[in-house]
């Protein structure tokens, strides 16, 4: 955590609140590893080789540094969500999808296909077989555990074609390890949390009856409110640089003011400023509910 202490923004914490609660983030692990290990089989079966696919990490950050952190090449993979409109995105490395249409082609997985050319139709055809299936058996996952289907949408070799969302939307970054002979390769399944939003049922209201004693027996309780400002990464040698005066650039403008959390849970944006002697955050908008 980096704390910086200063003029405008003392002391707040340059953390971003966390979107994916630990129940959602168990049921999406869950689901990949049951797409894991129900596509490794027809991959194998398809490849003629045998292959393994394990979930290897879940990584919740903004959109922007999800995409940078991608291995390249890599081809990207749109799918779209039904019920819900929000797209979530699968890179798959472009060496790992030129071996397997290798494989399709009666070669071994070893030998090159194209190096940095581009692929024929005939390759394009079989690559888009491939991610086919696996867009099949990633829909099936999901429709087994949240009741929502995946649609292949795009298939894109220049990822400046992809539009996902606002570079500062919180994505989970899921990662899942491929397993072929001796050679590890990769493939991440980007979910942007307004997917979530979208997959998940909101609970039921409770009965009016039942709703007043609730809301009175919550009105009672404290809870903790802070202001956030975007997070911001720097390398430990710079931080140990900084000095009095010095500005750190965070990954918002300043027209957008700071977040109010309450026990963890991102509710207002405000803007920054003084109440007397103290400070203090102006509220300007009501952020959606989680």
């Amino acid at each position: 955590m980096l704390v910086l202490e200063g003029t405008a923004g003392e002391g707040m914490e340059l953390l971003h609140p966390a979107c994916f609660s630990p129940q959602v983030r168990d049921l999406l692990e869950h689901a990949h590893e049951s797409f894991c290990a129900n596509v490794a089989p027809d991959l194998s079966a398809a490849l003629g080789a045998p292959l393994q696919l394990t979930v290897s990490g879940l990584e919740e950050q903004p959109l922007a540094e999800a995409l940078a952190s991608l291995r390249r090449p890599s081809v990207q993979v749109v799918l779209s969500m039904r019920p819900g409109s929000a797209p979530l995105l699968v890179a798959i490395e472009e060496g790992a999808l030129r071996r397997f249409v290798l494989h399709l082609l009666g070669g071994r997985g070893d030998e090159q296909l194209g190096g940095q050319t581009a692929l024929t139709q005939l390759e394009l055809t079989l690559a888009h077989r491939l991610v086919s299936l696996l867009a099949d058996r990633l829909s099936d996952a999901w429709q087994a555990l949240l009741e929502v289907s995946l649609t292949l949408e795009a298939v894109e070799l220049r990822e400046e074609r992809i539009h996902l969302g606002s570079p500062t939307e919180t994505v989970l970054s899921i990662s899942i390890d491929v397993l072929e002979q001796d050679s590890v390769t990769s493939l991440v399944v980007v979910v942007p949390h307004r997917a979530m939003e979208q997959a998940l049922p909101r609970p039921a209201a409770p009965e009016p009856a039942e709703a007043e004693p609730l809301r009175a027996a919550l009105a009672s309780m404290d809870v903790e409110v802070r202001a956030e400002l975007p997070a911001v990464e720097l390398p430990l040698e710079q931080v140990l640089a900084l000095r009095p005066g010095d500005v750190v650039r965070l990954g918002s403008r300043a027209s957008e003011g700071v977040v109010l959390v309450a026990d963890g849970v991102a509710v207002h944006r405000a803007l920054p400023g003084r109440s007397g002697d103290r400070r203090a955050a102006r509220v300007v908008g009501r952020l959606e509910a989680r």
